[in-house]
């Protein structure tokens, strides 16, 4: 776990580093026009070029010497067929046409999804730090996927003495409040919840027996940081387990 950790760590740090390094023109207004539609903010947008979007990839590759031989030789694989639908996969996060790609450069397709998707969270987290907070903390949305960038959540965070719910998303960082018994997967009211020993309470995998599926939960006192989310998922890893052995699934 030490060695996962350090490499989560210090892909966080750097897509972070990146991040506060890129520059952003989202218009806020238009932003919060969207998510009042509910459309995901960003949706569409043209974040990052794919020429940065590979930058991305070599720059997480020096961060993290363990893996980052594996990193720079995928980037290396996708310079010469790279297009601009390369960047726009990797911000929709839409893997649809990843197996014909991964075949065309002969890499593992797990693999390239990965790098793809670390490479384009600098742009998707730049860009929701530049939208800050634009919704209502104090009404809870119904969203199952991010307001902001459109993917599912990585984790729930329980706050405050009545333990509300916020949903946070592993790709672009955004929070927002969900009601505390809906399931994060379907809105079904939940079934109950897993709890990590000598932790109930406080770390959880609330599961839904309409859906099947489930969502950790951490109690914070203040939002996590980007790279203690990601690294509060890695942690947690025991719940997904447990979660999994009985039959539940995340939406990934």
């Amino acid at each position: 776990m030490d060695a996962e950790l350090a490499v989560i760590r210090a892909l966080a740090r750097e897509i972070s580093r990146i991040a506060a390094a890129t520059p952003t023109s989202v218009d806020v207004d238009v932003a919060r026009t969207r998510v009042s539609a509910r459309m995901p903010a960003l949706a569409g947008l043209p974040l990052l070029t794919t020429d940065q979007l590979l930058a991305n990839a070599r720059a997480l590759a020096a961060a993290v010497p363990d893996v980052g031989d594996a990193i720079r030789a995928i980037a290396a694989a996708l310079a010469p067929v790279a297009s601009d639908d390369l960047a726009n996969m990797a911000l929709a996060g839409d893997w649809s046409d990843l197996q014909p790609l991964a075949a065309r450069i002969d890499v593992d397709d797990s693999a390239l999804m990965t790098v793809l998707d670390y490479a384009a969270r600098p742009a998707l987290l730049a860009a929701a730090n530049r939208l800050g907070d634009i919704f209502d903390d104090d009404v809870p949305s119904r969203s199952t996927h991010c307001p902001i960038c459109g993917a599912p959540p990585l984790i729930a965070e329980l706050s405050g003495k009545d333990g509300a719910r916020s949903l946070r998303c592993g790709r672009c960082g955004a929070r927002w409040r969900f009601p505390r018994i809906a399931c994060a997967t379907c809105g079904a009211q939940n079934a109950g919840a897993l709890h990590a020993d000598g932790d109930a309470g406080i770390k959880q995998a609330d599961y839904c027996d309409h859906c099947h599926g489930y969502l950790k939960a951490v109690s914070v006192l203040s939002p996590l940081d980007y790279v203690a989310l990601l690294e509060t998922d890695l942690r947690t890893a025991a719940l997904d387990l447990a979660a999994i052995d009985r039959g539940y699934a995340r939406v990934v």
